[in-house]
């Protein structure tokens, strides 16, 4: 994870590390009490976790200067400040954050909205190529279990109602 300070003069930036990547974004206004009072927990992320959380997303802190320059389309949602969102690579909003503002929260949030990143940058991995006997028998269990799963479903057998066509209910009086 990358925690990246975004000034008013950094929006090309921005957009360059938002296109092939998960974010965790805030825009903040300098000015604003709600970014100042939630400024120590917001910096806190910069903090590895035991979980390593931190794999997960890119951690953007963007200023309000920056928005109007930015190309991508999580800056064309900003209303308020801070606005804090998850983006999807290629700069679109995948989920706008509205819970507390500690960093506890903001780690669950980023736990439970973005994917595990995989650390194997530069490792050698096995081919899985499968010989023909390994092949033969996966299909064989395959179809052993499809086998198995249509004995299994049996379709439920629905009794035929018999309905009165000329009951007083069913007759409609026209006036």
């Amino acid at each position: 994870m990358k925690f990246v300070r975004i000034g008013p003069d950094d929006a090309a930036l921005f957009d360059a590390q938002v296109k092939n990547e998960y974010a965790f974004v805030k825009f903040y206004s300098p000015g604003c009490f709600h970014c100042n009072e939630m400024a120590a927990a917001w910096d806190a992320l910069e903090m590895p976790t035991k979980r390593g959380d931190q794999n997960r997303a890119n951690v953007f802190e963007v200023h309000v200067g920056a928005i109007q320059n930015i190309k991508s389309a999580c800056a064309k949602n900003v209303g308020g400040f801070p606005t804090i969102m998850a983006v999807r690579p290629g700069g679109f909003v995948m989920r706008e954050y509205f819970g507390p503002r500690d960093t506890k929260s903001f780690l669950n949030f980023i736990r439970k909205t973005f994917p595990r990143r995989t650390m194997n940058v530069g490792r050698k991995t096995k081919s899985r190529r499968k010989t023909k006997t390994k092949r033969k028998m996966k299909t064989k269990r395959k179809t052993e279990r499809k086998a198995n799963k249509v004995v299994e479903r049996k379709k439920p057998v629905y009794k035929k109602r018999k309905v009165a066509s000329t009951t007083k209910r069913n007759i409609r009086i026209k006036r």
